[in-house]
């Protein structure tokens, strides 16, 4: 079957049709690119969605929705990092204490 003949595909047929990895799928998803459904725990995307993306790549060198995905990210990775930092601190300023510096 083509991917014409389908509405929804789960995220393995998805993937397996388009060649697209799971993890820049769940991106896509995220950032607006793919429109999905949810049915119980499943996520189906829709094709129509797909098809909408593929046609924006001629009109478009680059995805608007991008580069607010990355800064996302980014601002996710930096406020991780900025806790473990914060967070070790506390912990070396414990064993100070405890030492007696």
């Amino acid at each position: 079957m083509s991917l014409d003949e389908y509405i929804t595909l789960s995220i393995n047929d998805f993937c397996r049709y388009t060649g697209i990895g799971r993890t820049s799928v769940y991106l896509m998803l995220e950032d607006g690119r793919l429109r999905s459904k949810r049915l119980g725990k499943k996520v189906l995307i829709e094709v129509a969605s797909y098809r909408e993306w593929l046609a924006k790549q001629d009109d478009a060198p680059e995805y608007r929705g991008t580069q607010k995905a990355i800064a996302a990210r980014k601002a996710k990775i930096a406020a991780r990092k900025a806790s473990d930092r914060e967070r070790e601190n506390a912990e070396w300023r414990q064993l100070a204490e405890e030492l007696g510096i």
